[in-house]
């Protein structure tokens, strides 16, 4: 029997396995890079430059409806001819109020947290690129979706490499990329086979199906916050128009604030 049509059937399936194995892999670094890393910094970036006038908008603005409702209150005291319980409304206010203090107290705990990751070292463009490729070598070997038959230390490597790489502890990141030879072993090989030819083929079709998955994944990423905010970051015309419009905001919000604040003390 000719095998020759096999053999090249086979060879030709292997190198297209090992192509989508490099191609998932890349994929998933590349999602991992934008929830990890890349989205923080545009989120951090954008609090830093809008959120937190975006925050300090929105808290005058509760300050202003809570004066509203504060002399509805009073006149719906004055209209029964009596006089107003300053303490019952305040706690009256304070339920009404609750949930928007709850959203603003949200905002500003991002926009601390946004502060600290914008206040952190940041890193070069070479330090950036060493670091994924240290974290792309671990994925090709490591990861569920392209090493299906991985041994529990194997398996238990990867969660801690996953880990350094979540909590940004690059040099234990770079410790461990370092064992994964020696904990992993040779890599996966398919018997030259007609069983092993159609294992070839099951894997292949998995990994086109995964790599379709990822590529819609990070589609969808790209189109949605923080992601989204790369436009007006990207564009100092836009951003600064947002600016401004945010400060005569704010800067009306004071006023309003200001004049109930009067008209309060003296009546």
């Amino acid at each position: 029997m000719d095998e020759t049509p096999f053999k090249g059937e086979f060879e030709k399936l292997r190198l297209r396995h090992e192509a989508l194995k490099e191609q998932v892999a890349n994929q998933i670094e590349m999602y991992e890079h934008l929830v990890d890393t890349e989205g923080p910094n545009i989120e951090a970036q954008y609090m830093m430059l809008v959120g937190q006038l975006e925050c300090e908008a929105m808290r005058l603005d509760m300050d202003v409806k809570r004066w509203k409702r504060r002399f509805t209150l009073r006149q719906m005291y004055i209209n029964r001819s009596e006089k107003p319980d300053m303490v019952a409304i305040e706690n009256i206010l304070d339920k009404e109020f609750s949930e928007w203090r709850e959203k603003l107290g949200a905002m500003v705990e991002k926009l601390c947290d946004s502060k600290l990751q914008f206040d952190a070292a940041k890193m070069s463009d070479s330090d950036t690129n060493t670091i994924r490729c240290e974290y792309l070598k671990a994925v090709k070997k490591l990861h569920p979706d392209l090493n299906p038959n991985l041994s529990e230390s194997a398996k238990s490597l990867w969660d801690k490499i996953q880990n350094a790489y979540a909590e940004k502890h690059w040099s234990q990141l770079k410790f461990l990329v370092a064992l994964v030879d020696e904990v992993v072993g040779g890599a996966e090989e398919f018997a030259a086979t007609p069983d092993g030819l159609a294992e070839l083929r099951e894997a292949c079709t998995k990994l086109e199906a995964r790599s379709r998955e990822i590529s819609e994944q990070i589609a969808e990423l790209k189109a949605n916050v923080p992601f989204a905010y790369k436009v007006l970051l990207e564009d100092p015309i836009l951003l600064e128009k947002k600016q401004v419009s945010l400060k005569k905001q704010i800067k009306a919000l004071k006023t309003a604030i200001a004049k109930y604040e009067r008209t309060w003390n003296n009546g």
